[in-house]
């Protein structure tokens, strides 16, 4: 590790001191083995003061509130993008500085990831940077066939005058591709869901593509979920029973079954007791709408609720979008309570031998995030059967 980031180790400082017991002080500075003066390493040597600790972070904070404010007089998104990348890529260099044993790091991070949030904003008319690294992967590795998946809400963005999508198919042309785009949805692929997302299929052998036909069934919820463990609210079973031997379940919980014996990661996030109540009073299809006012006195306008809030699934049908179920509060046809994890994972066409990895939430995140397999393997199927 180079002298000057030292202090990015982390090592305990008369530990430290042990280690580099060749280096000595000199007028402030310390010489490293080289015999040359290291600023760096200068506030390595300083012992930790209460008084010192307070001065640093209230440093760090006001000059954390300054960058923040100071994005809002940034008249481009480009501007304020600029600003965290030099804030998150001198971090390194802050041991020049006042007050260098409290790292920059995690401000400057953080203010990158703000200005991105900017920099992508819907209304700053730039899809850019995540499509063009994108873009920029397909143009070196040159890849014979390729798919860009995204949501639907893309076909309606805009480019300054120019459709997003339309921008987005004319950047892989110019890179030598032929480029096909469709809006699926899952529910027309065998999966128990109505998502619809946008897909762009391109390659470079100049073949006109098209995309699979839709089946010409769907998968209800029931059909989906019924023989999976009943569950309460919170109750946790990482391996749990099939309460419906395989030959009597339907055609989709085989094929999710095939590969296991059991249901894994059934899990139920808990919820409070006067959410379960609200749920008592919602019908399959309903959403908030028909909760008493009475129960919904926390809200400070009942009417500003998401019309997904609150939604119970209709077991007779394809289920609505899994995004961040959990967050959505999505309930059971018949039981009072959220999805487990395992049934938001069938609903997604994920197989039962498939383990997710992670926390609760990140788990019923990546869940939300993925594109269903089976609606990948219908896609992957149709590239195959071109030479």
């Amino acid at each position: 590790m180079a002298q000057p980031f030292r202090h990015l180790l982390g090592t305990d400082q008369r530990q430290y001191r042990r280690k580099r017991r060749t280096d000595t002080l000199n007028g402030g500075y310390v010489l490293d083995r080289t015999g040359h003066k290291n600023p760096a390493c200068l506030f390595l040597y300083r012992e930790k003061t209460a008084k010192g600790a307070w001065l640093r972070r209230t440093y760090v904070f006001f000059i954390s509130l300054f960058v923040r404010f100071s994005f809002s007089f940034l008249p481009f998104p480009f501007f304020r993008f600029f600003v965290s990348c030099f804030l998150f890529l001198s971090f390194p260099f802050s041991s020049f500085f006042p007050f260098s044993r409290f790292s920059f790091l995690p401000f400057s991070f953080f203010f990158f990831l703000l200005s991105l949030s900017f920099f992508f904003s819907r209304n700053s008319g730039v899809f850019a940077v995540f499509f063009y690294v994108f873009l920029r992967f397909v143009d070196k590795i040159a890849p014979t066939w390729f798919v860009f998946e995204n949501v639907y809400g893309l076909t309606k963005f805009k480019n300054g005058e120019e459709n997003i999508q339309n921008h987005i198919e004319n950047r892989f042309r110019d890179i030598g591709y032929t480029v096909k785009s469709k809006i699926l949805y899952a529910s027309d692929f065998g999966v128990p869901q109505r998502r619809n997302r946008l897909f762009i299929v391109g390659n470079r052998n100049g073949i006109d593509f098209e995309f699979p036909k839709e089946f010409d069934y769907s998968v209800s919820v029931d059909e989906a979920i019924s023989d999976l463990p009943v569950l309460g609210n919170g109750e946790i079973q990482m391996k749990g029973e099939y309460t419906v031997p395989f030959e009597q379940a339907s055609p989709y919980a085989q094929l999710m079954r095939k590969k296991s014996k059991a249901p894994t990661q059934n899990i139920v996030s808990r919820n409070k007791d006067y959410v379960v109540e609200r749920y008592k009073y919602i019908g399959q299809g309903e959403n908030w709408s028909s909760i008493p006012d009475r129960l919904m006195e926390n809200y400070a306008d009942k009417k500003r609720c998401h019309s997904g809030i609150y939604k119970r699934l209709i077991g007779g049908k394809p289920s609505v979008v899994i995004s961040n179920y959990r967050k959505s509060m999505l309930i059971h046809p018949h039981q009072d309570r959220g999805l487990s994890v395992r049934e938001a994972a069938r609903l997604q066409s994920f197989p039962d031998h498939f383990i997710f990895e992670g926390p609760v939430s990140y788990v019923q995140q990546q869940i939300g995030n993925a594109v269903p397999p089976l609606l990948a393997k219908a896609v992957m199927k149709k590239i195959l059967t071109y030479k």
